[in-house]
């Protein structure tokens, strides 16, 4: 979690612990993992080595490498949504396909849900996110405004009366 706030330029967003992050996959959303598959040994692999290593009966270094963290909604226009929250790749493992293939996995995922859709979000500064996302066929969506009711906000607006709107 904290890399991925690192990487959206908020090094110091993060105000949960473990436990609120553990609590929350486990009652809210999922999440895929990719690992690396690095041989523990230095010497190159043979073909038949390599087929091992990808289906990981071979000795590697199971290093995370990236995640993609992921929840079911409803919209109202298309029922169950998959909302992909974030997808994030360490740096010495962008460009090899595994956001890719994260999101794949999240797309299956959707499927078996008997999701219609599925709800990609980027940083407007992200271009390789939004581009990649363009590729995998996303729709840009300029009519839709996101925004936010903060923590501190969450208690006033929770006890708004009606006449405070009059």
């Amino acid at each position: 979690i904290q890399c991925i706030a690192e990487f959206e330029n908020e090094p110091n967003c993060v105000e949960v612990d473990d436990n609120v992050v553990f609590d929350s996959f486990e009652k809210y959303c999922d999440c895929f993992v990719g690992e690396s598959l690095i041989p523990v040994s230095s010497e190159p692999c043979t073909s038949n080595e390599a087929d091992d290593l990808i289906s990981s009966k071979m000795p590697h270094d199971d290093r995370i490498a990236g995640m993609a963290v992921y929840l079911t909604m409803y919209c109202k226009r298309e029922g169950k949504v998959l909302h992909l929250e974030d997808v994030y790749v360490l740096p010495q493992y962008r460009n090899q396909g595994l956001g890719t293939e994260l999101i794949k996995e999240c797309a299956k995922v959707g499927l078996s849900r008997g999701c219609n859709e599925m709800d990609l979000q980027a940083l407007d500064w992200n271009t390789k996110a939004v581009d990649l996302y363009r590729r995998l066929d996303g729709i840009l969506i300029s009519e839709f405004v996101p925004l936010l009711l903060a923590k501190d906000k969450l208690p006033s607006l929770a006890s708004l009366c009606i006449e405070d709107f009059n």
